[in-house]
């Protein structure tokens, strides 16, 4: 008979598999916090970029979640008081990068292009993803 916590310790761990649901998202209360920050600064455009595998796109996926106003992962890191108010909404935009985008200004062509004819409701969704060697670094790092 198998023991369910150790099962869950045991594949904690998913790679290649990013984390979508905020229960099962862990730690990086320090990033989580100064993305909020970064989302309610104006004019601020926040990145996150690091090498393959340490949870960037499960860290976007987090923050966008609570740039849509889901407070599960801010109760659950103690940070109740980053939760957005009932006016402040956000737009998010998922673009996959690939080899092909390999400078600045490709990258902004797709998010221009995405955006083109985007009519903004409140709290709608969508997600920006980068190719994992933009900037290699042993974690995420959020700018």
């Amino acid at each position: 008979m198998s023991d369910p916590k150790r099962q869950t310790v045991l594949n904690a761990f998913r790679p290649n598999a990013a984390i979508d649901v905020p229960s099962v998202f862990a730690g990086r209360r320090a990033a989580i916090s100064e993305l909020t920050d970064a989302i309610r600064t104006h004019g601020s455009c926040p990145l996150i970029f690091g090498e393959r595998g340490l949870g960037k796109t499960s860290l976007a996926f987090q923050i966008q979640r609570i740039a849509l106003g889901d407070v599960e992962l801010l109760e659950n890191l103690h940070l109740s008081d980053r939760a957005l108010g009932e006016t402040e909404t956000f737009t998010t935009f998922y673009i996959v990068c690939s080899d092909e985008v390999s400078s600045k200004e490709q990258l902004l062509q797709r998010i221009i292009n995405t955006a083109q004819g985007f009519q903004k409701p409140p709290r709608s969704r969508a997600r920006i993803r980068c190719r994992d060697d933009v900037c290699p670094q042993d974690q995420p790092k959020v700018l």
